[in-house]
């Protein structure tokens, strides 16, 4: 089976370390995968390829979330090109399936019914708002063959609790159990690198640096924290946006204003994030209403064994169980960020069985295999579904 994830954004994140881990995992089950990416700046083309993951890099524009007319113009203006460019990429990898990661960005829909192929559309995040959504499922069900949703909350936001006429799939991005794992010495070795000390207390984050994922509640949350544990440290790992420019300087001017610059650490986007979790005693994540699906930093800090406080946003919810792997709190609100983040900090044994908890739920249910099955199934119900549908040749898992 060879199979097209359209990606439209270079900057690594969720749907694109979704579709890496699963690309061995699927290569085992004889799916053969390309990834399109935008040819633009950002780290995902040589994560791809460091992995031996075909890529194709074309210009391919997208959906932003500005009030800027000229973005959507260039968009609409532009859209008949870069479809006719993913036309030209199915037909020279023939492709039996295109695959989707995210509602907004129908390009790899529209090439694929050109062309008379197979769709699974994944709908990962809450971020389109109730205009679009109402705009864009009707599409999803015209031109998809199967889809996926990132849990239970995403699917019952986009879908009304209605069935849909076409098959669908609850997913997310799976963590690799052997490379995500509790690691003492991996915790001193990253302290040492960014100059923590082995004893200090560590809340964290994995965030790429955008408005979605709410870093500046992050910040003033540890503003909180810092007042009632002197010795706490603050570190946040993730990529810096050439588009979020603005939203990156904001932060650095919130960090100023509340004073922490030499206790919170921005170390960037990172090869081995692995290497990071152990060194936190608590991972938070502080992202806004319509920022996610299921955070896939929430289940590779449980894999690690570091307790979760996370916003109530999207189905962040299904991952991080309120006092069993972590807490859950409204979002933002720094206050019961960092008041969940200090009952974890002051109670070390609390977090200690917050953490082993967090990594058998991991064991249990998001390891690679069950998410490479749940795919397998997902692009065998789109090109069977495609052929009923369309008269297409079918393709059968030997």
């Amino acid at each position: 089976m060879n199979v097209l994830a359209v990606l439209h954004y270079s900057v690594f994140g969720g749907p694109p370390n979704c579709i890496l881990r699963l690309s061995g995992p699927l290569a085992e089950k004889g799916v053969n995968l390309t990834v399109v990416l935008p040819d633009e700046d950002g780290d995902s083309a040589a994560r791809f390829t460091s992995a031996d993951v075909p890529i194709e890099r074309i210009r391919l524009r997208r959906v932003r979330a500005s009030l800027n007319p000229l973005h959507h113009v260039k968009l609409l203006a532009g859209l008949p090109g870069d479809v006719n460019r993913l036309r030209r990429i199915i037909r020279r990898r023939n492709a039996d399936v295109v695959l989707l990661t995210g509602l907004a960005n129908p390009h790899g829909a529209l090439a694929a019914h050109r062309e008379n192929r197979a769709v699974l559309w994944q709908i990962v995040d809450s971020r389109v708002p109730a205009a679009g959504r109402r705009a864009l499922m009707p599409l999803v069900e015209r031109r998809s063959d199967a889809v996926m949703f990132w849990g239970e909350a995403v699917k019952r936001l986009h879908t009304n609790g209605r069935a849909l006429e076409i098959p669908a799939f609850l997913a997310s991005s799976p963590v690799d159990l052997a490379q995500f794992t509790p690691s003492t010495e991996r915790r001193l070795a990253t302290r040492a690198e960014l100059e923590i000390p082995p004893d200090a207390p560590v809340v964290g984050t994995v965030s790429n640096l955008n408005p979605q994922k709410g870093v500046e509640y992050f910040i003033r949350a540890a503003r909180r924290i810092a007042d009632e544990v002197d010795s706490a440290r603050f570190l946040v790992v993730g990529a810096r946006y050439s588009t979020h420019r603005s939203y990156s300087a904001r932060l650095e001017a919130e960090l100023r204003a509340v004073g922490l610059a030499d206790r919170l650490t921005f170390a960037g986007s990172v090869r081995k994030v692995e290497d990071y979790y152990p060194a936190m005693d608590v991972k938070l994540i502080t992202s806004v209403p319509g920022s996610e699906g299921i955070p896939t930093t929430a289940l590779e800090a449980m894999a690690c064994g570091v307790p979760v406080v996370t916003t109530d946003v999207g189905s962040a919810a299904e991952a991080v169980v309120d006092g069993v792997t972590g807490y859950v709190v409204p979002p933002r609100d720094e206050d019961a960020i960092a008041s969940a983040a200090l009952r974890i900090l002051t109670q070390p044994q609390l977090g200690s069985q917050l953490g082993q908890n967090g990594r058998r739920r991991a064991e249990e249910r998001y390891g690679l295999g069950p998410a490479a099955d749940t795919h397998m199934r997902a692009l065998q119900s789109a090109i069977e579904h495609h052929g009923q549908r369309r008269g297409a040749p079918t393709w059968a898992v030997t």
